[in-house]
C-alpha cells in the first residue's frame, strides 16, 4: 500500500511539471466495471466461480504519456448459486502510462499499461450492514494489473470526449493468501469501461 502511495503522488507530480508546459488535462465522467473469478480448490472439487458488476464515477489527471485516475465504484458481487450477492462502496486509485497516436486533427488512440488499488469502503448484504472494517478490507482490498486502450476525440482545442476499454487481472486479497495453501488457482479479471469529458490547460 505504501509503494502504491507513493506512485500515485509521483505520478500527480509529474502531472503538475506537465501542466506547465500545456500538456496537462483534468477531466471526469462515468465507469462500468464487469469482473468474475474462478477459484479452483486444491485436491479437486468443483470450480467455485463469481462475478460482480459495478459503476460509478471517476476523475482523471492526463499529463500525454501518464493517467492518474480517482474511481468512486459501487458493486455488487456474487457467487453463481447467490441471488442477492454483497453491495460494496470502493475507492479505486490507479495510475498507468500510455503512448498517443494521432489519427488526424481530431481523433487520437492510446494504448495504455498500469495498476490500481481498490479499497472497500464498506459493505452489506442483503440490506445489512458488515460492521467489522478489518473483514472488509480484507476481503476486498487488492492490487489489479491493467492494460488496455483509449481513445480521445477532440470538441475543441481544450475540451475533448475520452473513452477507454482495459482488462485487469487481480492479485489475491488478504483473505485469499491466508487460505492460499488450499487452492490450486484463482483467476480474478475485471473489464473496465470509462467514458468522461476533459480540459486541456
Amino acid at each position: 500500500m505504501k509503494k502504491l502511495v507513493m506512485l500515485l503522488c509521483m505520478a500527480v507530480c509529474s502531472a503538475t511539471l506537465f501542466a506547465q508546459t500545456g500538456l496537462f488535462s483534468v477531466g471526469g465522467g462515468a465507469i462500468l466495471v464487469p469482473s468474475f473469478q474462478t477459484l479452483k480448490p486444491a485436491g479437486g472439487g468443483d470450480d467455485q466461480k463469481s462475478s460482480g458488476f459495478g459503476g460509478g464515477l471517476n476523475l482523471f489527471f492526463d499529463a500525454t504519456y501518464a493517467e492518474v485516475n480517482i474511481n468512486l465504484l459501487f458493486a455488487n458481487e456474487k457467487g453463481e448459486d447467490d441471488d442477492k450477492g454483497l453491495d460494496t462502496t470502493n475507492l479505486v486509485l490507479g495510475v498507468v502510462g500510455k503512448y498517443p497516436f494521432a489519427l488526424g486533427e481530431k481523433l487520437s488512440v492510446f494504448p495504455f499499461i498500469g495498476i490500481d488499488y481498490r479499497i472497500a469502503l464498506g459493505a452489506s448484504y442483503d440490506g445489512t450492514k458488515v460492521e467489522d472494517s478489518d473483514v472488509i478490507a480484507d476481503s476486498f482490498n487488492a492490487l489489479s494489473v491493467l492494460f488496455g486502450a483509449g481513445v480521445d476525440y477532440n470538441i475543441t482545442g481544450s475540451l475533448y470526449v475520452r473513452g477507454e476499454l482495459g482488462f485487469g487481472i487481480t492479485f489475491n486479497t488478504k483473505s485469499e493468501d491466508d487460505i492460499k495453501d488450499s487452492i490450486d488457482s484463482n483467476f480474478k479479471g475485471k473489464i473496465p469501461i470509462k467514458i468522461a469529458v476533459g480540459y486541456r490547460f
